[in-house]
Order: C-alpha cells, then sequence, then structure tokens
C-alpha cells in the first residue's frame, strides 16, 4: 500500500512572516526614497540661490568697472550730483556708467544712471531714464537678490588710500576727474548674505 504524499506549500505563519518582512522593506524603501527626494530639491534650491548671487555679483562688477566721470543734475536742476556717491536714497550708492548697449540705434546715450540698495534684505538695482533726470522722471527698481543683511562699499584712490564715502571729504582722486567727476582706482563691495556668509569683490575701474 502507497503511503499519501506531503502537499507542499506555505504555513500561514510563513505567509504572515514574508508580509511582514515585505511591508518593512517597502516602508524602508520608501523613507530612503523619500530622503533622497528631500536631498534632491535642497540640491536644487541651493544651486538657484548660488546662480542668483552669481547673476547679482557680475551685474555689480560690471557697473562698478565702468564708472564714467559724469556727474548729473539734481532734481531742481540748480546743482550738481557726482558721478560717484554713497548716502544715496536707500543708503545705498549712485553713479554714472557707460557700456548701455543701444541695438535699437535709439537717440540716446550710452552712459545710464544706476543704483543700488538694500531694503528689507533685498538688493535692488535703481536705474532712471535719462542722466539729468527731473522730478517726474521715475527710475526702474529691479530686485537682484534676496536675503541680503547688509551691503558695505570701500574705494580706494590711485595712492591706495581707502575710504568708505565717495566723494572723499580729502579731495583726492584717481586721476579719472577733479571735483564732481572724482573716480576712485577701484571698488570693493562687500554682501553679507543670509545663507551664504559674507561675499567680497575688489573691482578695478577702467581708467
Amino acid at each position: 500500500m502507497r503511503s499519501p504524499q506531503k502537499q507542499s506549500g506555505f504555513t500561514l505563519i510563513e505567509i504572515l512572516v514574508a508580509s511582514a518582512l515585505f511591508v518593512i522593506v517597502m516602508a524602508m524603501g520608501f523613507v530612503s526614497l523619500k530622503q533622497s527626494i528631500r536631498g534632491a530639491e535642497r540640491l536644487e534650491e541651493a544651486s538657484g540661490e548660488f546662480a542668483s548671487i552669481q547673476r547679482a555679483v557680475q551685474t555689480m562688477v560690471r557697473d562698478l568697472s565702468q564708472i564714467q566721470p559724469r556727474s548729473v543734475r539734481d532734481l531742481i536742476g540748480s546743482d550738481r550730483i557726482p558721478a560717484l556717491m554713497t548716502g544715496a536714497e536707500g543708503g545705498g550708492i549712485e553713479m554714472t556708467t557707460g557700456g548701455w548697449t543701444n541695438p535699437a540705434s535709439l537717440k540716446r546715450s550710452v552712459l545710464q544712471r544706476i543704483g543700488y540698495q538694500v531694503d528689507e534684505n533685498t538688493l535692488y538695482r535703481v536705474q532712471w531714464p535719462v542722466l539729468d533726470r527731473t522730478q517726474g522722471t521715475v527710475p526702474t527698481r529691479r530686485p537682484l537678490l534676496e536675503g541680503v543683511l547688509a551691503m558695505r562699499m570701500r574705494f580706494f584712490d590711485s595712492q591706495g588710500n581707502d575710504t568708505e564715502d565717495w566723494p572723499p571729504l580729502s579731495g583726492g582722486g584717481s586721476g579719472g576727474g577733479t571735483g564732481l567727476a572724482l573716480r576712485p582706482r577701484a571698488v570693493e563691495f562687500t554682501l553679507e548674505l543670509e545663507d551664504f556668509g559674507v561675499i567680497s569683490r575688489l573691482v578695478e575701474v577702467a581708467q
């Protein structure tokens, strides 16, 4: 008489154990995937912020390197404003720069009057449509960079003397003009950023 064959298969306990292990493995994989996604998002956000810093710094370097010895009339037209001056509106800097491209060949100067100021932790670039503005002239105020705690400027003349105010009280210059048309030999700007610390650049002014 032949003995009955044993049936192969999983017991209920084995199935429960396998199911529990599967759930644990899936949960671990989900946590790892979630962490990877968060890490990628943080990296993308940091890359975007770094690119914004680079663009802002490049813009400031371009403007500062092209400071021109051209003073402008004040709002009333009875006085002159220096080609470069600190303590401008908003506690920033204001200057006349060159290199304003004119691809449409409009009847305007290649010089422009621009400024930089920090307001509510945002760095702004201010641009006036004309050099000699009036009370009705409305500037364009474009945000360049957020998270800026402070902006500091330092100016160097041809003798290597430095000052935080321009025009300098001593009246020294760099050969780039006299009086209201004085230009520094170099400008160092420092940006104190909320997430990236302190960034400084020394810019030589083209003479």
